[in-house]
């Protein structure tokens, strides 16, 4: 299963990195107690979209890349964003929820010229 970079980046239509607990330009952080750090401090998460032709190409060699890698399903993702403390609208939040009861203004408020 394993397959060449050139293959897979070939294969790629598109990718999204979350930049939480970071904070992006413009956004803010906030003091969670000197001695401890961010929940989500080790939370990395993402999307890679590929062609449905490419998925086991592509799977195998982000797998083969790293020994202790499995493949996980979506549940054990919610366990991850839980864990991490990282909100997700329309669960932990309703509409009157504001950025930063949500740690939003890390990445999706900017705070010289709004949202």
């Amino acid at each position: 299963m394993q397959a060449g970079t050139a293959e897979v980046r070939g294969s790629l239509i598109g990718l999204w990195r979350d930049p939480w607990p970071g904070v992006v330009e413009g956004g803010t952080s906030y003091d969670v107690g000197a001695d401890r750090p961010h929940p989500g401090e080790g939370y990395r998460a993402g999307f890679v979209l590929v062609p449905a032709r490419s998925v086991d190409v592509v799977a195998g060699t982000f797998l083969a890349a790293e020994p202790r890698r499995r493949l996980a399903g979506a549940l054990a993702w919610e366990a991850l964003r839980i864990e991490a403390g990282r909100p997700r609208r329309a669960r932990e939040a309703d509409a009157r929820a504001i950025p930063h009861e949500l740690d939003w203004l890390r990445t999706a408020v900017h705070l010289t010229k709004g949202c």
